[in-house]
């Protein structure tokens, strides 16, 4: 099957789950990827994801601002605005001409409003996630009043164009069995490729007593507050019991709120290379998101490595984990005893570890992820063949 792909962003190691799925396609189709480049390492990643045809658009910032500026006066999403390019929008026309898809992917919703540049080609969208849900969590749960009111406005208009994607699209995959209704029977569920294995990181004499760890993007603003929370909230009483312990907080660009963080119980990274290490020392691993929508990967993540979890309830419920997976605390009070119990109790951090692993293996591994993909792929032709006989 010949496959047009168009993505809002470069896929790479910090897409898990674009990159993932875009090369199982490449595997088994011919791919041709069309993509916004921001920069000229947009430029290398999307080279690099090993498709047979690419068609890198750079897009620059001040023109994203000006589109969203314009976008303030129209009912459109600023989100979809921030991409919506006429030269993205020629490129993905023309590249459809040239390469004559039998299907066409488009990857989230930033990209979805692109489906009619493609003619009647058979779609499927990654929506990955209902982006409004999460405007609707920042907008209650921000720190930031400022954010707070742009939530508001966006998820409005979120809505809207997810409306609008459950209309054009042959088929819609999320992420999150969360997403599932069952009056919206085209939606259907294919969970995140993720890079990282127990088996290619076995855990051999590398827990670090004490050692704490979040791993996730702090330019993301659920992170940068679930971080700042947890330091300001639920630090202080975890030291008062567990003087030895220690936080290491890993993630690309860190604001300056974040990196003023670090100090003698605090380590701030910023962006690594390789995730491994962080995981399999840890102690537990702090998932303390309260504005999570679809599937947080770095719980998927720490479970694959074998470290114990504290998630929020609505981490835990978008992956469909429970108890027997990882603790989950709600309160300040909960969360102090949650990682209390994993600093100091080993048979505590065994029993998660052993229902993480059976669970992430099961429900993650790499045949199960790609037999959901293909075969909502083949549904979509099947029906496309259907429409042509009839």
């Amino acid at each position: 099957m010949k496959i047009l792909v168009v993505v809002p962003w470069a896929p790479s190691a910090i897409r898990p789950r674009s990159l993932g799925l875009i090369r199982h396609l490449a595997r088994h189709h011919s791919v041709s990827v069309v993509g916004a480049a921001w920069s000229e390492a947009d430029v290398a990643d999307l080279k690099a994801i090993g498709v047979e045809h690419v068609s890198s658009v750079r897009l620059t910032k001040v023109g994203a601002a000006w589109r969203c500026f314009l976008a303030l006066f129209s009912r459109g999403s600023l989100q979809q605005a921030y991409v919506d390019a006429p030269s993205l929008r020629r490129a993905i026309r023309l590249e459809a001409e040239r390469f004559k898809p039998d299907l066409a992917y488009f990857n989230v919703i930033r990209s979805a409003q692109f489906v009619n540049e493609v003619g009647d080609v058979p779609s499927v969208l990654d929506l990955d996630e209902f982006r409004s849900a999460y405007y609707g969590l920042l907008a209650q749960n921000s720190r930031n009043v400022l954010w707070r009111l742009i939530a508001r406005a966006e998820g409005i208009r979120m809505q809207g164009a997810e409306r609008r994607a459950l209309r054009s699209f042959s088929r819609i995959i999320v992420s999150s069995p969360t997403d599932l209704r069952a009056d919206q029977p085209h939606v259907r569920l294919v969970r995140s490729p993720h890079a990282l294995h127990a088996d290619h990181a076995p855990r051999i004499d590398k827990l670090e007593p004490g050692s704490i760890v979040f791993v996730g993007r702090q330019s993301y603003r659920a992170n940068a507050e679930a971080v700042l929370w947890f330091v300001n909230e639920v630090l202080p009483r975890v030291l008062l019991r567990v003087p030895f312990a220690h936080l290491t907080i890993v993630g690309d660009a860190p604001p300056a709120r974040v990196l003023k963080l670090a100090g003698p119980k605090i380590s701030v990274t910023g962006r690594v290379d390789d995730l491994t290490a962080f995981y399999t020392s840890a102690a537990v691993s702090v998932i303390p998101v309260r504005m999570a929508t679809g599937v947080q990967m770095k719980l998927i993540e720490s479970m694959a490595l074998g470290a114990p979890v504290v998630a929020t309830p609505i981490v835990a419920r978008g992956a469909g984990v429970d108890e027997n997976h990882c603790h989950i605390a709600d309160t300040v009070d909960e969360w102090v005893d949650r990682v209390v119990d994993l600093l100091l109790k080993a048979e505590s951090r065994d029993r998660l570890r052993s229902g993480a692993l059976g669970w992430v293996s099961e429900a993650y591994s790499a045949d199960v992820i790609a037999d959901s993909l293909d075969a909502v792929l083949s549904g979509v032709w099947d029906d496309r063949g259907q429409e042509l006989l009839s």
